[in-house]
Order: structure tokens, then C-alpha cells, then sequence
């Protein structure tokens, strides 16, 4: 009896030595790592590329501004696309795209363009009615804020390094309706997308969606809502229409509420059938709802003047 306790002992004490030992190969190993980690540089190094980035785009943006002079210059030559000092011959003709246009709101895009006798694209100037609107580097641009239902020129100009320009220009028009949901287009830069924001009595109900329309469904006694994701300023609209397919009678229920996750007074509606939205005068979220055993695909969205 007296071994079995002794040969117990030395267990006990031959363990505490191992986790003891274990713990110091630990910290041997966590100051061997970190030494390697400053003694390489790789913090300096990482900040150093941070800086190197940042430092570059300021550079970039300085460039693109010091070209200001020269846009200018160009712009107030009647013959553009004669003889200009300022024309790159390096940079080949483009057409810009359009991309979307939602209400008082055009999107542009720019192709890709080929260059010759190595010349770079350096930035873009991007230009409305003749009258420069951004700098930029990025190949996209939507216009904000414009008239409704209104024709406008839109300009690009490609900029290269030699201080030299390509000028392309297009018509677009605005539309009379702003979407806000547009067959399966979720228009996120007004809306954020579009969420299952709720259900009400019980918690059932299928929200989906796909490249043409949002799905929602409610069993009976159950109730389901969505909703945009950012709030709509609803303060220079004063209709509402939702384009929905659903069974044997198209209805469901609107609510607006100041809150993602609350639910202000219902409206009901017919598909196509304008809502009167002109009380409403700051930014709400539309929630739209079926209810008792009714779907509906929800189509279209929009808000009219």
C-alpha cells in the first residue's frame, strides 16, 4: 500500500513538470514568433504598403486635378473633334454605356479602351450638359438628383499620361417614376435591397426572391412583411404603385413607418392602383405584406411626382 501511494506521487509530480515545461516551450515559441515577426519587419512592412497606397492615390487625385486647366482649355474649343493640340491619337474612340436609368438617376459605365505607344489611361473626366461634374478613376458614375423626365448630354474624357484627351459624348433621358424595385433589379443604390422585415400573429411565412420578382407567401392566421433596406424619402413623390401577381384576387396591404421593424397604418390596394403617398413628407419604409393564406410576386415599385 505504502508503494502504490509513492509510485502515485511521483505521477503527480512528473505531470505538474510536464505542464510546467509545455508552458515554457510555449512562451519560447510565442517570443520566437513575435521577434520573427518584428525582427523581419513585417509590421513596418505592412504599414509602409499602407502608406505607399495612400500616397498614391493622393498622387493619382493631384494628377487628375492638374488636368483641370487642360479639360477647360479643351471644353472651350468649339472644334473638338477637328484639330486640338490637347487630342490623344493614342487612345482609341469609345462610346460609354449606359447602364440604368431610375428616375432622376443615370448610371454610366465605361468600356474597356485600347491604348497604343504604350500610353496608360490615367482617370476620367465625367461631364453633364458640357459642365464637369467628377474626376474619377473607377469606370462607373451615376448621376443623382437630375430632373425627371428630362433629356441630358453626357460626357466622358478619357485622360492619358501624356496630358492628352479622348472625348465621347451621349444623350440620356431621366424617367417620370422612380423604381424602387424593378423585376428582380432591387435598385440598391436607392434601396439598399430589399429584406423580410417581420411577421405578425405567427411567426410562418416564405419571403424569396429571384431574377424577376419578390415571393411572399402567409398561411392562415399568419402574416409576413418586406421592406427596403434604407428609408425612401417619399417627401417630392405623391403616388405609389406596386405591380403584383398573386391569387385569384390581386390585393395585399402597404404599410409606411418611420422604422425597419415597425409597421405604420395599413393601405390597401389593388395592383397597378395609385396610392396617395403626398401626407407623407420625410424618409419611411414601404412594407409590404400578405396575409391568411394569400401570396403575391411583387413585380414593380415605383414612386411618380
Amino acid at each position: 500500500m505504502k508503494l502504490n501511494k509513492k509510485m502515485y506521487k511521483q505521477k503527480k509530480g512528473i505531470t505538474l513538470v510536464a505542464l510546467v515545461i509545455t508552458i515554457v516551450v510555449l512562451l519560447i515559441l510565442a517570443g520566437i514568433s513575435i521577434a520573427q515577426l518584428t525582427g523581419n519587419g513585417l509590421f513596418k512592412n505592412a504599414k509602409l504598403a499602407k502608406e505607399k497606397t495612400q500616397n498614391e492615390q493622393i498622387k493619382e487625385n493631384s494628377t487628375l486635378e492638374n488636368y483641370g486647366e487642360i479639360i477647360n482649355e479643351y471644353l472651350a474649343n468649339s472644334n473638338r473633334e477637328g484639330k486640338c493640340e490637347h487630342i490623344s491619337n493614342d487612345i482609341e474612340d469609345f462610346i460609354p454605356n449606359v447602364d440604368f436609368i431610375n428616375g432622376t438617376y443615370i448610371t454610366i459605365s465605361i468600356p474597356e479602351i485600347k491604348t497604343f505607344n504604350s500610353v496608360n489611361i490615367v482617370g476620367y473626366a465625367i461631364l453633364l450638359n458640357d459642365k464637369v461634374k467628377a474626376l474619377i478613376t473607377e469606370k462607373t458614375y451615376t448621376f443623382e438628383n437630375l430632373e425627371f423626365n428630362t433629356s441630358y448630354n453626357v460626357s466622358v474624357i478619357a485622360i492619358d499620361d501624356n496630358a492628352k484627351l479622348k472625348y465621347s459624348k451621349i444623350s440620356a433621358k431621366t424617367l417620370n417614376r422612380l423604381y424602387l424595385y424593378k423585376e428582380g433589379n432591387e435598385c440598391n443604390f436607392i434601396t439598399g435591397g430589399w429584406k423580410h422585415s417581420g411577421y405578425h400573429v405567427n411567426n410562418t411565412g416564405t419571403f424569396t426572391k429571384n431574377e424577376d420578382n419578390i415571393y411572399l407567401y402567409a398561411p392562415m392566421n399568419a402574416r409576413i412583411f418586406c421592406s427596403q433596406t434604407k428609408p425612401i424619402d417619399l417627401t417630392n413623390y405623391s403616388k405609389l404603385y406596386i405591380e403584383i401577381e398573386g391569387t385569384e384576387k390581386i390585393y395585399t396591404i402597404s404599410k409606411i413607418s418611420y422604422f425597419s421593424n415597425s409597421f405604420g397604418e395599413d393601405i390597401s390596394f389593388n395592383s397597378m392602383e395609385p396610392i396617395d403617398i403626398s401626407n407623407y413628407n420625410t424618409n419611411y419604409y414601404i412594407h409590404l405584406t400578405v396575409a391568411n393564406n394569400y401570396y403575391c410576386q411583387i413585380k414593380n415599385v415605383w414612386l411618380e411626382k
